[in-house]
């Protein structure tokens, strides 16, 4: 029998995690937002462009561009503004 060993996490991982619960319940569902968009939301919400967060996240900025086109098609809005006024108007992240 192999031997588990406990799963550990900090302090930042909880709050990430903490602070998806929200979304994860509503929007998420209804929308259909993978991990990785609800991730980038988060991020567009704090004001970032899309090359903070493709070099936050290690990925590239087209990968970032993707997201967003696909997060705007999910949500049915045009740009981040609606996105941040989508986001106030659910609760999201609060």
């Amino acid at each position: 029998m192999p031997i588990k060993a406990p799963f550990y996490t900090n302090k930042a991982v909880k709050r990430f995690n903490n602070s998806f619960r929200e979304i994860d319940v509503t929007v998420a569902g209804k929308f259909k937002l993978s991990a990785q968009e609800k991730h980038i939301i988060k991020l567009i919400i704090e004001g970032k462009s899309s090359k903070e967060i493709a070099d936050q996240l290690f990925i590239s900025k087209t990968t970032v561009d993707t997201h967003r086109r696909n997060i705007h098609r999910k949500l049915e809005i045009g740009n981040s503004a609606s996105l941040i006024k989508f986001a106030n108007e659910n609760n999201l992240f609060s």
